[in-house]
């Protein structure tokens, strides 16, 4: 959403008693707007309930979202973007990491996903791994090559050329599908 306030990005709250609405804006100004990058939210509730709201370009950021789920509890954590987290970047001072924006969180067994766009442009998809849904992340590699670019597969990558889309992390070997909105796995 664009803010009213002040023109900029921010991320807002809608809400509504079916998933096909009407919605309305519970709260009559944005949820979180901290700088310009404030897009892309994504929302993971962890196991005990917790709900985590992650989002940013170029940095990335965090909240823990309230019961209510239109409020937050303590700051905004900005996540630091490390090149042992998130890769290393060249070329631009800006951006240290292959991070860009768009991150999706995710959980398997104990361990935390994150998946996001990296960059430079065309962007490819990048996974980092934590035991927490608060970090610290570990860089895990690439998913997805930037279309347009050949694959290779070399440790840290993951082959997504097989249909449906499925993959093999080369450093754990566990297969998984893809579906549009999450990933499933299979051991």
């Amino acid at each position: 959403m664009i803010s009213k306030t002040n023109n900029r990005g921010a991320i807002g709250v809608a809400v509504g008693d079916s998933p096909m609405g009407p919605f309305h804006d519970p709260l009559g100004k944005p949820l979180v707007q901290s700088e310009w990058g404030d897009i892309d939210p994504t929302v993971f509730i962890d196991d005990d309930g917790q709900a985590h709201m992650y989002w940013g370009n170029p940095k990335l950021k965090y909240v823990k979202l309230n019961e209510d789920m239109i409020s937050y509890s303590g700051d905004i954590v900005e996540v630091p973007m490390t090149e042992a987290s998130f890769g290393k970047r060249d070329g631009d001072p800006k951006r240290p990491t292959k991070y860009e924006e768009g991150p999706w969180l995710y959980k398997r067994n104990s361990l935390y996903y994150l998946f996001w766009p990296g960059g430079p442009l065309p962007e490819f998809i990048g996974y980092s791994t934590s035991k927490s849904p608060q970090g610290p992340w570990t860089y895990g590699g690439i998913i997805m090559p930037a279309e347009g670019k050949s694959f290779t597969n070399h440790p840290g990558v993951i082959d997504f050329r097989v249909k449906p889309i499925s993959f093999i992390t080369t450093e754990r070997y566990r297969e998984a599908a893809a579906l549009p909105d999450r990933f499933v796995w299979r051991n």
